[in-house]
């Protein structure tokens, strides 16, 4: 555009140079006029020039800023999703560090409660109430069976529980205890010591009514040869662990010493059982 006006501006002034060069020789005054009126016309053009390139110099910078504007809308929508997705994801890890629920036992239909404790894993929060052989209601009742749940043999215990649970093995329960002081250890004649913790601080927290929300029951017990025991006293837990041939590793609730202990059991006695899940 400036090479443009800069040669029209030259064809002007040739155009006038012969007419000025007759006047001048003449008249004095007339040389004076056409020397403003050339250079008023030099303005003109000069100035018409700049206009043009301002003009143009403003729409280049329009059409340089028009793409932007795209590119910033499409960026906004690309941020949705993500937002989304993290919302998703805090949700399913709220549900994953659950500490309490329940699940229900499609092989009767049977709902039970269960806890998360501080070993992390997921204990029942009932005792296992599915019927089978091997298995027994306290006095014959089904009413004990609604509350205490049923008395299992340890081979009917070790088929108890619903499917993803299991039978909690004699190191689980021992680990378990340890994160509430500690269980007694009965089996091994573990000496009583005055003052020290026997398993009554994890008895106390166990406990039906306990903080952690395990609620150990006194379901009592029932052997072949004596019959149906201690209801209301004594609530004894198998766990899969053998000892020998005959007997089994089990942790027993005892309301006269007020105190949970580990101790091997005949296979033939039933008491009661919880699940665990991993």
């Amino acid at each position: 555009m400036i090479w443009d006006t800069l040669i029209l501006i030259r064809k002007t002034i040739n155009s006038y140079r012969p007419m000025l060069k007759g006047e001048h020789s003449k008249r004095k005054n007339y040389q004076l006029l056409s020397n403003k009126y050339l250079w008023t016309l030099l303005f003109v053009l000069i100035s018409f020039g700049l206009y043009q390139l301002t003009k143009n110099g403003k729409n280049e910078v329009v059409k340089t800023q028009l793409p932007k504007e795209k590119v910033s809308t499409k960026t906004t929508s690309l941020t949705k999703p993500k937002k989304e997705n993290q919302f998703i994801n805090s949700e399913e890890t709220a549900q994953s560090n659950a500490n309490s629920g329940t699940f229900t036992d499609n092989r009767d239909g049977q709902a039970y409660q269960w806890v998360r404790l501080k070993d992390s894993k997921k204990w029942m929060a009932q005792n296992v109430n599915y019927e089978m052989d091997g298995t027994w209601c306290y006095d014959e009742a089904s009413t004990n069976c609604e509350k205490y749940g049923r008395l299992y043999t340890w081979q009917a215990a070790n088929n108890a529980c619903p499917k993803g649970w299991r039978l909690p093995s004699d190191e689980e329960w021992w680990s378990m205890a340890s994160y509430y002081g500690k269980a007694y250890n009965s089996y091994a004649g573990q000496e009583k010591i005055e003052g020290k913790d026997d398993g009554e601080v994890a008895y106390k927290v166990l406990m039906e009514g306990g903080e952690t929300g395990f609620s150990a029951l006194l379901g009592g017990s029932h052997s072949s040869d004596e019959g149906f025991d201690y209801l209301g006293s004594l609530g004894c837990y198998w766990t899969s662990s053998e000892h020998n041939a005959s007997n089994a590793l089990g942790y027993y609730f005892y309301i006269h010493s007020r105190g949970l202990a580990r101790d091997s059991y005949n296979k033939g006695l039933s008491y009661s059982c919880r699940c665990l899940q991993d």
